[in-house]
């Protein structure tokens, strides 16, 4: 996860336990029970993690999915490890 979302330049995100979660769809009020909604959030995800650069992905994803990414946080050990920092 470290290596694709460097590569996707979207690195550091949120969490620093190798968990990806989308900022915009944190949160008591974003959470859905809709299933089609949740089946598309799902088929976003499935698209960022086959992506092979950010210009694999509409522009759609990139401004409602990942815009908050990179996430300005401190890499930790493990992640510097990870991309040989």
């Amino acid at each position: 996860m470290v290596k694709h979302f460097s590569l996707l330049q979207k690195f550091p995100y949120h969490r620093s336990d190798f968990r990806f979660s989308t900022i915009a769809w944190r949160g008591a009020k974003n959470v859905t029970r809709a299933v089609s909604t949740a089946v598309t959030r799902a088929l976003i995800l499935i698209r960022i993690a086959r992506a092979e650069s950010l210009n694999d992905l509409p522009a759609e994803i990139l401004t409602e999915v990942l815009s908050d990414y990179p996430y300005p946080r401190q890499l930790t050990a493990k992640e510097r490890k990870i991309l040989g920092l």
